[in-house]
């Protein structure tokens, strides 16, 4: 980044009190997983946007990408409003692998119509987030089909389903194997470990996707 933020004039409280028209934080799960999990996951960036003055608690929009492919995780695309100025219209920086994207009041629509924010101001628009969220993976899994290789800490597992058209989960140390009659049973009651699913969501490592 070729500037030095303590060298803009910035109003850090407006920026921090600052909502949009959409004043009620989005209580969906999707919502609620950026809200607990971004500052924990991307430390810098969280410090990045502090600097600003920005509440991160309160981005103007959380943008959905779904699960990605690539990583297994779920995509996010983020916004947040600063009052105050850039040296130039568009600045583009990295941090923590996040694409941070900076456009004044003059372009600010190239990302986000911004209408209620008093001028000066600018977005800054945040790309590449990837937050862990393995229950929407298994579920989506389990809706569509797919298997999945897992492990939770030194054991290795495989989801699956039988000929009978029961899902199953395979443990390849202990060679055990804990059949449910459906998605949901399996989801709501499955044990890895001997420990039950919904308790180690975060802490399961997704292999692959097959």
């Amino acid at each position: 980044m070729d500037f030095n933020i303590n060298s803009l004039k910035l109003d850090k409280a407006y920026t921090n009190g600052y909502r949009d028209k959409y004043n009620t934080q989005c209580s969906c799960e999707q919502c609620q997983l950026f809200r607990e999990s971004f500052e924990a996951d991307y430390p810098c960036a969280a410090k990045f946007l502090l600097q600003f003055g920005i509440d991160i608690q309160f981005p103007i929009e959380i943008m959905d990408c779904g699960i990605d492919d690539q990583t297994l995780k779920r995509g996010y695309t983020v916004y947040y409003a600063v009052k105050g100025c850039l040296p130039k219209e568009k600045m583009v920086t990295n941090i923590d692998g996040i694409d941070a994207i900076m456009r004044s009041n003059e372009i600010a629509d190239e990302s986000y119509a911004n209408t209620n924010m008093d001028k000066p101001f600018f977005i800054i628009e945040l790309n590449n987030i990837f937050l862990c969220d393995n229950k929407a993976v298994f579920e989506d899994a389990l809706h569509t089909g797919r298997e999945v290789e897992f492990h939770y800490g030194a054991d290795y597992y495989f989801l699956s389903r039988n000929q009978r058209n029961q899902w199953y989960i395979y443990c390849e140390q202990t060679k055990i194997t804990e059949t449910y009659n459906s998605s949901q049973k399996l989801l709501e009651k499955a044990r890895v470990g001997g420990i039950d699913i919904n308790t180690i969501w975060n802490d399961i490592v997704i292999d692959y996707l097959l």
